[in-house]
């Protein structure tokens, strides 16, 4: 990509040379940020199926389950390292395509600055949304497993969808949930 400095003499890069620059950073902030609040993978466990000893609590986190109810109400123990991780690896995943698409994009000088500042707008409002919106307490943890599955290997994943407190049994990796037991 040509840089905006080369195509005024040489002077330095305006303001909108650093945007363009930095946008891809802005809009995979931003992607992630939000695919993060809207969408939580959740992970089921055998005692999901047959709680016999009590309510089984939910676990959460995309690629990899990072965050489980706590016990009290809106409290969540999560591990602060795994949950970093699985930023990282979704943002792995979605710069290349929106640093091409903005490569494309920057072509059309107006725009790109056009697209880049609105990147870093809906970037700063992502991370001011997610401020905002986590009413939720997050407990760190160097682990979720202990009184309800053992290790890792035991969670599966059972679906998309929000924080909640019980976990919803799986009946295509555990079998049928027993009878009386409402999922969460």
């Amino acid at each position: 990509m040509r840089s905006l400095s080369a195509s005024n003499g040489g002077r330095r890069a305006p303001l909108s040379g650093w945007l363009v620059r930095w946008s891809p950073w802005f809009w995979t902030v931003a992607i992630v940020i939000v695919c993060d609040a809207l969408f939580k993978l959740e992970w089921s466990y055998p005692m999901c199926n047959d709680p016999t000893d009590g309510p089984a609590f939910a676990v959460f986190g995309f690629p990899l389950p990072s965050q489980r109810f706590a016990g009290n109400s809106l409290e969540y123990a999560t591990m602060p390292h795994v949950y970093a991780l699985d930023l990282v690896l979704i943002a792995l995943v979605v710069f290349p395509p929106v640093r091409w698409l903005l490569r494309r994009l920057a072509r059309l000088r107006v725009v790109a600055a056009a697209v880049a500042g609105c990147g870093l707008a809906i970037a700063s409002l992502s991370v001011a949304f997610l401020a905002l919106v986590m009413y939720v307490t997050w407990v760190p943890v160097r682990s979720i497993s202990g009184d309800f599955f053992e290790d890792y290997r035991d969670l599966r994943p059972a679906g998309l969808g929000h924080l909640h407190i019980r976990c919803s049994p799986s009946e295509y990796w555990f079998g049928p949930a027993r009878r009386g037991v409402e999922p969460g």
